[in-house]
């Protein structure tokens, strides 16, 4: 679907490139003459990109990729040379594999030189993967960090992994993993892979926001410089993000993210209509002002609202559903 060959001159390979927001479906039923008899018809991929530096391949759907044996090549697979890469916020249904970085070291290029040196797989989500959600091969300094993979077809089988020896310095953490994570070269860790479907709210549709049954992913993780959003944008917590490419607080599926004395931002996890938003104003630990306005709320996205009100400081503010019960829909925002 797209391919990038490798120059026989490293410096002369594709540079600081964008692969983003792009739909890419293989929709026929897959037989043997519709593909390269190489690899016995598993030779079709994605993404197949070689000697690529600095390339950025983001919020892209990719949808049944797969070989006739079922083993096809990776939905993204960047490998030959290249040099940080980031795959970022990509969501891949029922292909035979998801992000691959790197390929056997006996393949194309120096077998010394690694297939890929630096980059970055965060905020993916891979959903019934046939052979591997993410994987590794002939790498060093990788780092793979709050991707969702579940694959249902095969509880054993391989969620992240390292295909190959000849890797270094991997980096695997803060992973929703339904799978198994056999990375041996790696630092694995802050990793969860005992939950089931209902920590989503729809599998099936490719909806994978955490519901309040993902207890042990819900604030979970741990801080990241890397990973300061999730997959939608929104903005993860700075002590306590959820693990995987969803980002909520724990018991706290709706937040109030930031204020700027114009607009609040906040991110709601379902439609809410004629919710209030009050401020409270103070003079040091005295309450002096309250003001509320009324606003709605549109589900799994980050909300602007603008307010009738300016100030930047001193306020706390809540969110209301229903002011009778006095309960609020999530922690204030206090600053």
């Amino acid at each position: 679907m797209i391919r990038a060959y490798p120059s026989s001159n490293p410096k002369r390979g594709l540079q600081n490139i964008r692969i983003t927001n792009n739909w890419f479906e293989n929709d026929m039923i897959p037989v043997l003459s519709d593909y390269d008899v190489r690899l016995n018809g598993d030779f079709i991929g994605g993404m197949d990109l070689m000697n690529i530096n600095g390339a950025v391949i983001s919020d892209n759907t990719l949808v049944n990729i797969r070989g006739y044996m079922r083993g096809a090549r990776g939905a993204i697979l960047c490998w030959n040379r290249s040099k940080n890469v980031t795959a970022e916020r990509n969501l891949i249904i029922g292909c035979d594999r998801g992000v691959c970085f790197g390929s056997p070291p006996t393949s194309e290029g120096s077998p010394i030189t690694e297939h890929m040196d630096g980059g970055i797989i965060r905020n993916n989500v891979v959903i019934d993967a046939h052979d591997v959600g993410i994987e590794l091969g002939h790498v060093g300094r990788i780092k793979v960090y709050n991707n969702t993979v579940m694959n249902r077809l095969q509880k054993e089988g391989h969620g992240i992994t390292q295909s190959f020896t000849l890797c270094e310095e991997l980096d695997v953490k803060n992973n929703l993993v339904w799978n198994k994570i056999n990375c041996p070269d790696a630092i694995v860790e802050n990793n969860l892979s005992d939950f089931d479907a209902s920590y989503f709210v729809d599998v099936d549709t490719g909806d994978m926001n955490l519901t309040e049954l993902a207890v042990n992913a819900l604030g979970k993780g741990m801080p990241l410089t890397e990973v300061t959003t999730d997959i939608t944008g929104a903005t993860r917590s700075a002590t306590t993000p959820s693990l995987g490419a969803y980002e909520h607080k724990e018991g706290m599926l709706t937040e109030i993210l930031s204020y700027d004395g114009t607009n609040v931002s906040i991110y709601a996890n379902k439609d809410y209509t004629n919710v209030t938003i009050l401020i409270a104003f103070y003079d040091g630990d005295k309450l002096i002002a309250v003001e509320t306005t009324i606003a709605n709320l549109t589900a799994k996205t980050t909300n602007s609202i603008p307010l009738p009100f300016a100030h930047t400081s001193n306020i706390k503010m809540f969110l209301w559903e229903d002011m009778d019960t006095m309960a609020p829909i999530c922690e204030a925002l206090t600053q």
